[in-house]
């Protein structure tokens, strides 16, 4: 906890001295638009078939992969814990961050892969049946090669 203080402090820090040199060269307008995001809310791009197929794919088997691998967490060390924490903080983010964006084409999907593989891979390693396994990764190449040529 001490280090996310010590990153905010610095990012304060730098933010601070940006500021004060941008208004000793009068650009503050240039400061204010920087931390000033566009966003939307507008979900009908996800009414196609195009990207509501792999969408919800990937949101299915998150959902299902999260429980058994965060139950698996709770019980090993400390240190696989915070590891934990840090990659749900991550995929939280990286919903948000997909809501918020505002060109819904799909693109948004690359803050969502990170946090989902180590996720889905720390969940398919606590899988005993490898058919299973194998039947999982079959079906995300199928839909890797789906999207690719039929889209």
């Amino acid at each position: 906890m001490e280090s996310f203080f010590y990153c905010v402090h610095r990012l304060f820090y730098i933010s601070f001295l940006y500021f004060t040199f941008l208004y000793a060269t009068d650009g503050t307008d240039l400061f204010f638009r920087l931390w000033d995001f566009e966003k939307s809310f507008d979900y009908g791009n996800y009414n196609k078939f195009k990207l509501l197929f792999p969408i919800s794919i990937l949101l299915v088997f998150t959902g299902w992969a999260i429980y058994p691998t965060f139950r698996k967490s709770l019980k090993s060390k400390k240190k696989y814990k915070a590891l934990y924490n840090l990659l749900l903080l991550h995929l939280f983010l990286a919903i948000v961050i997909g809501m918020m964006a505002p060109l819904k084409n799909g693109s948004e999907y690359l803050f969502f892969f990170f946090p989902f593989s180590i996720i889905f891979t720390s969940y398919l390693q606590t899988i005993e049946d490898r058919w299973f396994k194998e039947l999982v990764m079959v079906l995300f190449l199928v839909l890797s090669v789906s999207v690719f040529f039929f889209y």
